[in-house]
């Protein structure tokens, strides 16, 4: 019998919403599980996207990037 693993998002609601945009845009389901959403079964994953999401974060305020060029930065 295999034991199914929970997932934990330890992120807030906005950032949930902005990664589900995120695996909707980059969905390719035809059946079953496409890469996008089998990436959200995998914590280290999961836990990886809010580390380099705070670090982004981090860098810019360090930078000095404006609001204004944040949308630049962020289109990318």
């Amino acid at each position: 019998m295999r034991m199914v693993q929970a997932i934990i998002w330890y992120g807030d609601l906005a950032q949930a919403n902005d990664l589900a945009m995120a695996v909707h845009h980059n969905c390719s389901c035809q059946s079953g599980y496409c890469g996008a959403h089998q990436a959200m079964l995998d914590q280290r994953w999961l836990n990886g996207i809010l580390f380099a999401r705070h670090l982004r974060e981090q860098l810019l305020r360090e930078e000095g990037v404006t609001c204004r060029s944040r949308q630049s930065v962020r289109t990318r």
